[in-house]
């Protein structure tokens, strides 16, 4: 016999753990469109359909720490407590009241109800440290 005789004679077979393999892979294909396919069914029935302009949704959404900076810097200037006013209620501000109380000067005397009063604040603290460098008697030139 010889080797091509042996070629032709083998039959060809396909192992049976490829078979079970592309069956698996196939089942998890379609388990995923499934799932998917009922996530956007589940998405669209509920979340789409709500009507947002009806809604007496809360607006909680993230506020600067600026601003609740500047509303506990105009309690302690108006009622002389550093609290925040969120509908009726009255609360203690997440925040130490050492920053709202260097803007109540510029809360008072600046126009148009303070507006400008933290980048003030701001200034007044950077020109502040500016000074204290340049006086420095450590500092080597």
């Amino acid at each position: 016999m010889t080797g091509k005789d042996e070629l032709e004679d083998t039959e060809q077979t396909i192992s049976p753990s490829l078979g079970r393999t592309q069956r698996w892979l196939s089942l998890g294909i379609a388990t995923g469109v499934l799932c998917f396919i009922l996530s956007l069914l589940f998405y669209c029935g509920t979340v789409l359909r709500v009507q947002l302009k009806q809604t007496d949704l809360l607006d909680l959404g993230p506020y600067p720490d600026a601003v609740e900076y500047f509303a506990q810097a105009n309690s302690i200037l108006k009622q002389g407590a550093p609290t925040m006013q969120i509908g009726y209620d009255k609360l203690p501000s997440r925040y130490p009241p050492g920053y709202p109380v260097l803007m109540i000067p510029w809360l008072r005397f600046l126009p148009h109800n303070g507006i400008l009063a933290p980048f003030r604040t701001n200034q007044t603290i950077g020109l502040f440290l500016l000074i204290l460098r340049l006086e420095d008697p450590s500092r080597q030139e």
